[in-house]
């Protein structure tokens, strides 16, 4: 009985995305889609992930994103059962970041997903560590696609898993500490932008690293690509702002690297730089402020 039922959800579901390429009748096949994942059994969760996770180049663009974003409607009301796949889930995930012919629509959609699925998963898993492992191994992947995807789920994944543990921060710090040092990195400012997201979002684990990305941070202040120096200028004043004390005996370097680039030949760098140097200054002084005697 329970086999005939799972066959059956299955060649309703594989129906249904394959009916979201007719325009006309998208919204209400979404809204099925949407209505089976939420009304499903316990039971019925792997066979929506043997569905959802085996969406592949042989399916269209359009297919490939909406199983993705299923993903997170079923994870949301089957957080439980979800939980216990989220090891395939996750290597689906990092397989379509590694896919070649995965496009923007579809990239963009893992990205929202892994922001979705480390807040609704990770605290039935006691931690977040099963998602940033794989993040971390496709990150030294040398398709500049593939970084910046992986890179861009990173921030999202450390955003919604708030405060690290201590041993987690500690391996993140470190892979993200040889990354930024890596000369042929492709997708230098998403890895930035990684890094801040540690830094802000990390919690008090992040602190006693942040003096150690000081140095990457100055040297991607003075790279050739513009976008580089934008997402340094970014990301020292988003560690200066969280960390502002632990920081303070770079403080000058980093201040002074702003405003070099408050000169950049970029009116882009020139605009991000001038914000940051304003919003460094101003946590610092108020760091001062506090740690003054009364």
């Amino acid at each position: 009985m329970a086999a005939a039922r799972h066959d059956q959800l299955r060649h309703r579901l594989l129906a249904a995305l394959s009916r979201l390429e007719d325009r006309a009748t998208q919204p209400s096949t979404w809204a099925e889609l949407c209505a089976l994942a939420r009304d499903a059994q316990p039971d019925d969760v792997s066979t929506f992930l043997d569905v959802l996770t085996k969406t592949n180049r042989h399916h269209s663009q359009l297919a490939q994103r909406e199983a993705v974003r299923l993903l997170t409607v079923l994870a949301d009301a089957h957080a439980g059962a979800f939980a216990a796949h989220a090891p395939r889930v996750v290597s689906s995930l990092i397989a379509r970041i590694r896919d070649k012919e995965s496009g923007r629509d579809v990239r963009d959609a893992v990205i929202g997903a892994v922001g979705d699925l480390v807040r609704t998963v990770a605290p039935r898993l006691g931690s977040a560590a099963p998602f940033f492992n794989p993040l971390l191994g496709a990150l030294g992947e040398q398709v500049e696609a593939t970084q910046a995807t992986a890179a861009a789920c990173l921030s999202a994944a450390l955003r919604a898993a708030g405060p690290l543990g201590d041993d987690v921060a500690a391996r993140l710090h470190g892979a993200l500490l040889r990354l930024l040092h890596h000369g042929a990195l492709r997708a230098q400012p998403a890895l930035l932008a990684a890094a801040g997201a540690f830094l802000t979002a990390s919690g008090d684990a992040a602190r006693p690293y942040a003096p150690s990305l000081t140095a990457p941070l100055l040297a991607a202040c003075t790279a050739a690509e513009f976008a580089t120096r934008k997402a340094a200028a970014e990301v020292v004043a988003l560690a200066i702002v969280a960390h502002a004390r632990a920081l303070a005996p770079q403080s000058s370097k980093l201040l002074a690297a702003l405003g070099a680039l408050k000169a950049d030949k970029s009116n882009v760098v020139r605009a991000a730089a001038a914000r940051a140097l304003d919003d460094a200054q101003r946590a610092l002084d108020d760091a001062a402020a506090l740690a003054a005697p009364p």
